[in-house]
């Protein structure tokens, strides 16, 4: 990825009094959060509120993830606070920005408040999920989970599901019981899998 090109052009663009459009935000957002560029995010989130992209679902729910891979759960937080009409994507990408810091705990509050709010998890949510119980060491909330795809909300498990369980139980020292897991699956077994 050319994130510095990226970011270049757009300073560029608005040197030569061409005003960046709605794609052109929600194309640099992602490039900002892949490389942590939390500085260059802040001055992009500043134009949205500025000609007034900031009300718009795609670029809240770019900017809520732009701000929690670059670590800045605060603003992340106050972003997806201030969305009025929070979907399964608003939820999922606050799921998976507190779980991937290792805060696996505030992840399933919040998965547990998208409950509550009557939006209904999809097959992502229970991978950020499962991410976030693995990163903060959580295999009985980790299981709990993967029990409640199926049993509770109709969502047959993938092989990420499984490789998520997997790694969760291993990583925490029960190997036989990850190897038995491992065995449960009713897939076919790729390399990736025999490396997790």
């Amino acid at each position: 990825m050319l994130g510095n090109e990226a970011i270049q052009l757009l300073v560029q663009m608005q040197q030569e009094n061409m005003k960046p459009d709605f794609s052109t935000i929600l194309s640099v957002l992602p490039v900002c959060a892949h490389f942590a560029a939390l500085q260059k995010g802040k001055e992009i989130h500043n134009y949205t509120i500025i000609n007034g992209f900031d009300l718009n679902k795609f670029i809240e729910n770019a900017l809520v993830d732009m701000y929690a891979k670059c670590g800045s759960l605060d603003n992340a937080c106050r972003v997806f606070d201030s969305i009025l009409a929070k979907d399964v994507v608003s939820w999922n990408i606050m799921i998976a920005g507190y779980g991937m810091h290792g805060n696996g705990e505030i992840s399933l509050t919040i998965f547990h408040d998208m409950q509550l709010a009557y939006i209904k998890p999809n097959h992502i949510t229970f991978i950020v999920v499962l991410c976030a119980c693995n990163h903060a060491g959580l295999v009985g909330e980790g299981l709990q989970c993967f029990e409640s795809m199926s049993q509770d909300n109709a969502i047959t498990p993938t092989i990420e599901h499984y490789a998520c369980m997997v790694d969760i139980i291993g990583r925490a020292g029960h190997l036989d019981e990850a190897y038995d897991f491992f065995n449960l699956m009713p897939f076919k077994l790729t390399p990736g899998m025999w490396g997790t």
